[in-house]
C-alpha cells in the first residue's frame, strides 16, 4: 500500500458508489479540510473500519493530515481528463548520458 495511491475505505463507502454505474477505475478526490489540499486516490480494498479512511504515510504528509483529522472524499465521476503534457526531470545526469533516453521512456 505504501507504493502507490490507493487508500482503504470502509464497505459503507462501496454500498453508496455501487449504484453509479462508472465505467473504468473509480477515482475519488481526497481533500484535507483543513488546508484544501486535494490529491486524486483509487481504492485499494473496502475493508477499512467505518467512519475511517487509511491511506500510505507518504500521502498522509504530502496533503498535510494528521491522526484523526477530517476530510473530505467524494468520486470523480468519469474519471479525470487524460492528460496533454508531461515534463519529467531526471535526477541523476547518468540518465541523459543514456544512447536513447525517449527510447527508454517509451518501453
Amino acid at each position: 500500500m505504501e507504493n502507490g495511491n490507493k487508500i482503504l475505505l470502509p464497505a459503507s463507502a462501496l454500498q453508496q458508489v455501487l449504484h453509479i454505474r462508472q465505467k473504468g477505475p473509480m477515482i475519488f478526490r481526497l481533500t484535507n479540510t483543513v488546508n484544501n489540499k486535494v490529491f486524486y486516490v483509487g481504492v485499494l480494498e473496502f475493508i477499512a473500519e467505518e467512519g475511517t479512511c487509511v491511506v500510505p504515510n507518504w500521502l498522509f504528509e504530502t496533503i498535510g493530515l494528521f491522526e484523526g483529522c477530517h476530510v473530505m472524499i467524494a468520486l470523480v465521476p468519469g474519471g479525470l481528463d487524460k492528460g496533454k503534457l508531461i515534463k519529467l526531470q531526471p535526477h541523476e545526469t547518468a540518465f541523459i548520458d543514456l544512447p536513447d533516453p525517449r527510447a527508454v521512456l517509451e518501453v
